[in-house]
């Protein structure tokens, strides 16, 4: 009996500890992607970014609070985003980052092709989507989910918008051996 109460509590220490995770999952990437890839597809030491569904708001001010609370992973140069125009969307090299779509089958893979994907405001668990992508075509993916506050008063949300920036770009391409790369910019 004892230790059927003990492991009933250990399961429960373990789901309450695990409730505050940060998961990142569905992280791919494609032959074209090295850390040099950004700094190659980069506009004026700037690097474009798409945002759909801001949980923050929708004005341009918004986008910009939100991307002032991104941080490029230490291994990319350059180190700044900024907003893309609506006309541009779509378009060309750039991030694109979806927070809380409301089909069930937006994936990471059709980010790039689908400009504005239809959004809702978060729940309980934020969902946030992100790809890199060169015009239509994917160049890495990855999805990360948590319990967070919508806002930047949530330390938890902007790590879990860290976390995803840094699994959407690697390091080095996990998928791949990068060390013979023959594409733009390294081949």
């Amino acid at each position: 009996m004892f230790s059927l109460i003990k492991r009933i509590a250990i399961v429960a220490a373990l789901g309450a500890a695990l409730s505050g995770c940060v998961v990142v999952h569905t992280t791919k990437q494609e032959l074209l992607y090295s850390p040099e890839y950004i700094a190659w597809a980069a506009v004026n030491g700037s690097y474009p970014v798409e945002i759909n569904g801001n949980p923050l708001g929708s004005s341009a001010l918004a986008d910009e609070k939100l991307l002032s609370a991104m941080t490029m992973p230490h291994w990319i140069i350059p180190r700044n985003f900024h907003q893309i125009p609506t006309a541009d969307r779509g378009t060309g090299h750039r991030l694109v980052l979806v927070f809380n779509p409301v089909s069930p089958f937006t994936s990471g893979d059709s980010l790039c092709e689908q400009a504005n994907p239809e959004t809702t405001r978060p729940g309980t668990v934020m969902k946030i989507f992100g790809a890199l992508c060169s015009a239509d075509d994917n160049v890495t993916r990855a999805t990360a989910e948590a319990e967070v506050q919508p806002g930047l008063h949530d330390p938890r949300f902007i790590e879990l918008l860290n976390y995803l920036l840094t699994a959407t770009l690697p390091e080095r391409n996990m998928d791949y051996d990068s060390t013979d790369c023959q594409a733009p910019p390294c081949g």
